[in-house]
Parts: C-alpha cells; structure tokens; sequence
C-alpha cells in the first residue's frame, strides 16, 4: 500500500513537472508567434502604404 502510494506521488510531481515545462515551452512559442505577428503587421501596413503611392502615381501619369 506504502509503495503504491509513493509511485502515485512520482507520477503526481513528474506529471506537475510536464505541466511546468509544458507551460514555459508555450509561453516562449507564444512570445515568438507575438513578434512574427507584428512584423507582418508592419509588412502589410508598409505594402498597403506602398500600393496607395503606386495607384496614385498611375492616376498622376494618365493626368498627363
């Protein structure tokens, strides 16, 4: 009975153990998502901003 609850308290804190891990793992994965997010936010603003000129540069051309 004594050994079934010690091997029930390892697997209890190896599991607990996995869960912290797990965690830290999510939240570096998380961090690094976060920072490829605002890149290609900042891609897509500075396309978008680039697309505005190159129509208004066409309009300006066909004026002449």
């Amino acid at each position: 009975m004594r050994q079934r609850l010690e091997a029930r308290k390892m697997l209890v804190e190896k599991t607990s153990i996995a869960c912290k891990v797990t965690t830290q793992d999510v939240k570096t994965k998380e961090d690094s998502l976060s920072a490829e997010v605002r890149s290609l936010l900042v891609g897509g603003t500075t396309l978008s901003i680039a697309k505005s000129k190159l129509q208004l540069q066409r309009e300006a051309m066909r004026k002449l």
